[in-house]
C-alpha cells in the first residue's frame, strides 16, 4: 500500500473538530454580543416599558383614576419593575396622589428641579435619552450605593407630575450573571458536543475509512479486499459499487497482462525468428560462397585455357561437378527442412518393422568407413513393429549413421540399440570417439551449427541434418537428444510403439521417463 506523506485529520476526529469549532465560534459570538449589547437591549427595553408606562399615566389621570385604569396602571408597575410618584401642585404645593416608593424624596425634588428648570446640563450625572412636549427620559447617577437609574419625568395635566425610575445596576448585573452562566454553559456544551459528535460519526466513518482502504488497495492494483457492510445509505451503494468497480478492473487488468503477455511472447518470437533469419541467410551464404567460388575459379580456368591436357581438363570438371553436387544437397536439405516445419510435408503413418530398416541403413552406410577400422553392432530384437512416418524415419536414421561413420574414431565402434520407455521405443546410435564439448550440445541442432568446421567441409556436411532431425521428431510429437559416453557420443529418438504400451517403462541407463 502506498504511504502518503500528506499530513491529514482522520474523518473521525474531522466532524467532532468541525462540531466543537462551530459551537465555540457561535458561543463566542453569543458572549461577545451578550457583553456588548445586552445591556443597551435591555436598556431600550426599558424605555419602551416606560413611554408605555407614561401614557398608562396619561389615560389613568384622564379618567380621573378610576379604579380599572389605575388597577392597569399598578399592574404594568409591578411588572415592569418601575416606581413612580404622582404629584399634583395645590396652592404650589406639591400633594402626593400616588406612590410606590416614598424613601426617595431628595432624587424626587432633584428629579422635578431638572426637569421644570431644563437642567441638562449639570456634568456627567446626567445622561439624557429622550424629551419630548410631556416628558423627558433620563439616567441619573445617585450616590455610589445606588448607582444609576432610569428616569422619566412629565406631566400628566396641567398640575399633575409624575416621576418614575427604574435601576440600571440591576440590568448590569443581570449582564454579568448572564455572560458567566453562557460562559460555563457554553464550555459543557462544546466538551459534551465533541464527545456526542464523535459518538455520533464513528458509525458513518468507520465504513469510509473501510472504504478508503479499499481504494489504497485498488491504487495498488490489489483487488483482494472487499467491502463487506450491508448499509442501505449512499455509503452502502458506494461500496457496492467499489466492489463491482474492483471486480471490473480486476478482469480488465487481468486481460491486460495477458495481452501484454502474449505481445511480449509475440515480440520475443519475431525477434527469434528474426535472428533466425538474419543466420539463416548469413549461413545459407557461407554456405555456398565457398562452393560457387570453386566453381567459379575452375570455370574460368577451362575458359581460359589453364588446364592444357585431358588430365587436368577431368580434374577440373570433377572440381565442378563435385561442388555443384553439394550445392545441390544443401538446397535440397533446405527444402526438406521447410517442407517439414512448415507442415507442407505431410505425415504417413504406417506400422513398419524399425530393426529391419535399422540394419538396413547401417549395412549400406558401410562404405562410409570403408578406410577405417570399424565395427557395425546391433543389438536390437528380431522384429520391433512401430507406427510413424517410415521415410522420415528413415531420414532420421541416415543422419545418426551418417554423423556416427564420420566422427567414430579410429579403430572404433558404432552401435545400434534399443531400449523400451513406456510403450515408445527409443533408438540409440552410438559411436566411440570424442566427446562433444559440453558448451556445444545445446546448439548442434540449430541450422548450421559445426563444431568442427574443417572436418565438417571434408565430407561435404551441411550442418543441416540434426536440424532435420529435430523437425521430424517435433511432426511426430516425439523427442529426441544427445549424450556423451566415457569413450564417445550417442543419439537418440523415440517412436510410438504399435502395442498400448511397453515391457516395464523403464529405461536401464537412464532411469524412469521424465
Amino acid at each position: 500500500m502506498k504511504e502518503n506523506n500528506n499530513r491529514f485529520i482522520s474523518l473521525r476526529f474531522s466532524f467532532p473538530l468541525i462540531t466543537v469549532s462551530v459551537l465555540a465560534a457561535v458561543i463566542a459570538i453569543v458572549f461577545a454580543l451578550n457583553a456588548s449589547q445586552l445591556e443597551n437591549f435591555a436598556v431600550n427595553n426599558k424605555q419602551t416599558r416606560l413611554r408605555e408606562t407614561a401614557e398608562l399615566v396619561k389615560i389613568t389621570a384622564a379618567d380621573n383614576f378610576s379604579k380599572e385604569t389605575f388597577s392597569v396602571l399598578e399592574n404594568k408597575l409591578r411588572t415592569s419593575n418601575i416606581d413612580i410618584i404622582i404629584l399634583d401642585n395645590v396652592y404650589e404645593t406639591p400633594v402626593v396622589l400616588y406612590a410606590t416608593d416614598l424613601n426617595q424624596g431628595r432624587i424626587i425634588s432633584k428629579l422635578l428641579d431638572i426637569y421644570e428648570n431644563e437642567k441638562y446640563d449639570v456634568g456627567d450625572h446626567i445622561e439624557v435619552f429622550e424629551k419630548t412636549e410631556e416628558y423627558v427620559m433620563l439616567s441619573l447617577f445617585q450616590n455610589d450605593e445606588a448607582g444609576y437609574q432610569l428616569d422619566c419625568v412629565g406631566s400628566c395635566g396641567d398640575a399633575m407630575r409624575f416621576i418614575m425610575t427604574t435601576p440600571m445596576e440591576s440590568i448590569r448585573d443581570s449582564v454579568q450573571i448572564s455572560s458567566r452562566f453562557l460562559l460555563i454553559i457554553g464550555l459543557a456544551a462544546i466538551i459534551i458536543g465533541g464527545i456526542i459528535m464523535y459518538i455520533a460519526t464513528a458509525k458513518l466513518t468507520d465504513p469510509i475509512l473501510r472504504l478508503s482502504e479499499i481504494s489504497d488497495h485498488m491504487a495498488d492494483l490489489s483487488f483482494d479486499v472487499r467491502y463487506d457492510g450491508h448499509d442501505s445509505n449512499e455509503i452502502g451503494v458506494l461500496g457496492r459499487n467499489m466492489n463491482h468497480l474492483s471486480d471490473s478492473l480486476q478482469e480488465t487488468v487481468t486481460n491486460l497482462r495477458a495481452a501484454n503477455e502474449k505481445l511480449e511472447s509475440d515480440l520475443r518470437e519475431k525477434e527469434q525468428l528474426d535472428e533466425m533469419r538474419r543466420l539463416f541467410l548469413s549461413n545459407v551464404s557461407h554456405e555456398l560462397k565457398t562452393p560457387i567460388a570453386l566453381i567459379q575459379g575452375y570455370a574460368e580456368g577451362l575458359t581460359e585455357g589453364i588446364a592444357d591436357d585431358p588430365d587436368s581438363t577431368r580434374y577440373y570438371c570433377e572440381v565442378i561437378a563435385d561442388e555443384a553436387g553439394k550445392m545441390n544437397e544443401i538446397v535440397k536439405r533446405l527444402l526438406s527442412l521447410d517442407a517439414i516445419e512448415s507442415g507442407k510435408m505431410q505425415i504417413t503413418y504406417s506400422d513398419f518393422d524399425l530393426c529391419e530398416l535399422i540394419r538396413g541403413i547401417g549395412e549400406s552406410s558401410r562404405k562410409l568407413a570403408a578406410e577405417k577400422d570399424v565395427r557395425l553392432e546391433f543389438d536390437l530384437p528380431e522384429e520391433l513393429q512401430v507406427h510413424a512416418d517410415e521415410f522420415m524415419i528413415e531420414g532420421v536414421l541416415q543422419n545418426y549413421f551418417s554423423n556416427a561413420w564420420h566422427y567414430v574414431s579410429d579403430p572404433g565402434t558404432v552401435t545400434a540399440y534399443y531400449r523400451d520407455v513406456y510403450g515408445r521405443a527409443r533408438i540409440y546410435i552410438r559411436n566411440t570417439g570424442s566427446c562433444i564439448p559440453e558448451e556445444h550440445i545445446q546448439h548442434i541442432w540449430d541450422k548450421f551449427y559445426k563444431i568442427d568446421k574443417a572436418r565438417t567441409r571434408a565430407y561435404g556436411g551441411s550442418g543441416i541434418g540434426l536440424s532435420i532431425v529435430k523437425a521430424i521428431m517435433k511432426t511426430h510429437n516425439s523427442r529426441c537428444g544427445v549424450r556423451n559416453t566415457e569413450d564417445g557420443v550417442e543419439f537418440w529418438f523415440e517412436v510410438e510403439r504399435t502395442r498400448s504400451s511397453g515391457d516395464d517403462g523403464y529405461d536401464s541407463e537412464y532411469g524412469t521417463l521424465e
